[in-house]
């Protein structure tokens, strides 16, 4: 880790009496040359914002003669750690002003809230009381709403107030710093994640691009003098979101994160593309946390409320997902808006991109009723479609559905449509909509949907070789339970490899394990010494065994094949 400056009483305001005349003789606006303020929003890009001004009533002057002597310039590494010395300097003067380090922090709010108030840089930033060390009297994070300040660790220990920049990796770089330019403390909280009964730190910084954001969570240990890195990520946002949660797990938490998996056969912009699966895991051995395991999926439809009914449609919920799809129909206001958001759109953009949403809404809703038994219902909902490459699909199930409702045979049409269709390209040779790209996306809940059907593997089967369902089958016992997984390869707009398996209730679940253009599944290979069975797929011509994890139902890492660093995921590694 690099080295970062920490400020303690005795050594905080270093900067010289010359310096400091400097600066405050200076005047200008800051600009740096940089993006702007991020949103708080992660799903949203940061947009541009005029520059911060100073702070209120000067409550921090050393930060604001900084950015007086050096507002049309883009920063040096050197003018850079003059601001953190700067801005360090500020928050302990306050500090020592404003708050009272033997009362308890709770009963102090009014003056947290102020403080956050009067902190330099644009509104939003924010003081948080914490609790990572005994020891301290008090301890807060300072998260400034600006951009290249630091995020500060304030502690009052028995020799007084110290101030500790939290360090940070710029985007693409190992060695960590207390601030650099384009990069935005966002926010800082304590929690306990690795489940050992001792919080650790959980801070995110943004980095803000010109053609892209960044996000860099991390999980951090303080032991008194210095923060120890347990996770950390860039998480970058391109060309496809990038995003991470905690979930779960014993007594601690795993971080799962999710983003763009960009495949060697297409360009990484303007082709859509699945989404990959890491689950990092705490290891008390390894004092750190490591990568556990991996899947691959497809990514839900931008339009939230069809992703609530697509995921209610894989778990076998129709009735839910029924329910979605049809109060999505009948919202005219969300259609309005639509319209009004695609109007600096080429004409008939807007239309043709919201006809897409609606018809492919109806497509499901009907699956969803003939899965349902309800004929009338599907027919009624399929007749009602009329974008072209979605009526396509809609003929296919309806003629193979007939008067005899033969849902195995329909099940079977619709997804040789999706097979065979031309990826990327409509039937009308113009770009495919959204809605459109969406329903030809590899999806596992036709395969699914027969597995719970009764006697569903026999009905699977009947659907493969009488019909001509268009996947591949391997069935195996990989988790050695007696009971039999299923592995598929599916052809859509690209090829995934998936894992179905049944839980207590009985129910068929599924987990992609691999996706690409170029993807074969070769066999199944023996249990490991850990007694995990394993699939064989051949990607993009090299051959690899995927070794199943049951409890997390993904693909294991096992130790050798675990990174020493940390993720770069979403672009730009």
């Amino acid at each position: 880790m690099g080295k970062v400056p920490k400020h303690t009483l005795s050594v905080a305001i270093t900067l010289s009496i010359t310096l400091l005349s400097v600066l405050v003789a200076c005047s200008g606006t800051l600009n740096l040359a940089v993006e702007t303020a991020p949103a708080s929003t992660l799903t949203v890009i940061p947009s541009p914002t005029p520059a911060p001004t100073q702070s209120p009533a000067g409550a921090f002057p050393y930060t604001d003669a900084w950015f007086a002597a050096h507002g049309n310039e883009y920063p040096t590494d050197e003018q850079m750690e003059q601001l953190a010395d700067a801005f360090a300097a500020d928050v302990m003067s306050y500090l020592e002003t404003a708050i009272t380090p033997t009362l308890p922090l709770e009963d102090q709010a009014s003056a947290l809230a102020h403080m956050a108030t009067d902190l330099p840089g644009f509104e939003g930033g924010q003081v948080v009381p914490v609790n990572l060390d005994d020891v301290a009297g008090a301890e807060l994070f300072v998260v400034p709403n600006l951009n290249g300040g630091p995020l500060l660790y304030a502690r009052y220990a028995p020799t007084g107030w110290q101030v500790i920049p939290v360090p940070v990796a710029p985007p693409g770089e190992k060695e960590t710093v207390a601030n650099a330019p384009n990069l935005w403390p966002h926010s800082a909280e304590v929690r306990d994640v690795t489940g050992d009964g001792h919080p650790e730190a959980v801070t995110i910084h943004i980095f803000s691009g010109g053609s892209n954001w960044r996000e860099r969570p991390q999980v951090l240990r303080w032991d008194g003098e210095r923060f120890t890195v347990l996770f950390r990520a860039e998480l970058v946002n391109w060309a496809g979101a990038s995003q991470w949660h905690f979930e779960p797990h014993g007594a601690g938490q795993d971080i799962v994160i999710t983003y763009p998996i960009f495949m060697p056969s297409r360009p990484d912009k303007f082709d859509p593309h699945p989404e990959g699966v890491q689950r990092w895991r705490w290891d008390a051995e390894a004092d750190r946390y490591v990568l556990w395991s991996t899947a691959v999926q497809t990514p839900a439809p931008i339009v939230e409320r069809l992703a609530k009914s697509e995921i209610a449609l894989q778990a076998g919920e129709y009735s839910a997902a029924l329910c979605g799809y049809s109060t999505f129909l009948a919202d005219e206001a969300w259609q309005d808006e639509f319209l009004v958001q695609h109007q600096g759109a080429m004409p008939g953009v807007g239309e043709r991109e919201l006809a897409a949403w609606l018809d492919f809404a109806r497509l499901h809703a009907a699956l969803c009723h003939a899965l349902l038994d309800e004929p009338d219902e599907t027919r009624q909902t399929l007749n009602a479609i009329e974008t072209d490459d979605l009526l396509q699909l809609a003929h296919a199930f309806s003629d193979a559905y007939g008067d005899d409702t033969n849902l195995v045979a329909a099940l079977a049409a619709y997804e040789r449509v999706i097979a065979a269709q031309p990826a990327r390209e409509g039937i009308a040779g113009e770009p495919r909509p959204a809605g459109v790209a969406w329903a030809y996306r590899p999806w596992p809940y036709t395969v699914l949907a027969l597995l719970n059907a009764a006697n569903g593997p026999a009905l699977l089967d009947r659907a493969i070789n009488e019909y001509g369902l268009p996947v591949q089958t391997l069935w195996t016992d990989l988790d050695g339970d007696g009971r039999d997984e299923l592995a598929w390869l599916s052809d859509a707009e690209w090829r995934v490899v998936w894992v179905g398996w049944q839980e207590e209730n009985g129910a068929w679940r599924a987990t992609g394990i691999a996706a690409g253009d170029d993807l074969a599944l070769e066999g199944i290979a023996p249990p490991d010494e850990t007694r995990r069975g394993g699939i064989v797929v051949r990607y993009y011509g090299t051959e690899r065994i995927l070794r199943w994890d049951d409890e997390a139902k993904m693909v294991h890492v096992p130790p050798d094949e675990r990174p020493a660093g940390w993720p770069i995921v979403g672009g730009g590694q």
